[in-house]
């Protein structure tokens, strides 16, 4: 089904995404997570193949377009479902970025134990 939308990647582990200019990047990113999701919900793990199409979502150049491509492809229940995760996938994506940048700095936040 997408794969006849989406270019053909390698397989390999999952990328972490991190705001970046990188065009390339980017782009593999984004195939990378269709074609992870794209698995998932073919072996049946919904959970985790919505999560990575709310990831694509969110490093999508013309989102609106692929949403509307989700919309037709899949069945309601479970573009609703995506449609509700794609805040939380934002929200957890921003606090990653954030964590990693920090990391990449040499300067994280000091944390108050008392």
């Amino acid at each position: 089904r997408l794969q006849k939308k989406q270019k053909p990647q390698q397989t390999g582990g999952t990328s972490s995404f991190n705001k970046t200019n990188d065009a390339e990047e980017m782009r593999h990113y984004f195939l990378e997570q269709i074609q992870l999701g794209e698995d998932c919900l073919t072996r049946g793990d919904i959970d985790t193949g919505l999560n990575c199409l709310a990831k694509a979502i969110l490093a999508c150049s013309q989102p609106q377009s692929l949403m509307a491509f989700f919309q037709q492809s899949l069945p309601l229940e479970l573009f609703q479902e995506l449609i509700t995760r794609i805040p939380k996938i934002a929200q957890s994506m921003e606090n990653s970025a954030a964590f990693s940048a920090a990391l990449g700095s040499g300067s994280l936040p000091e944390v108050d134990l008392e």
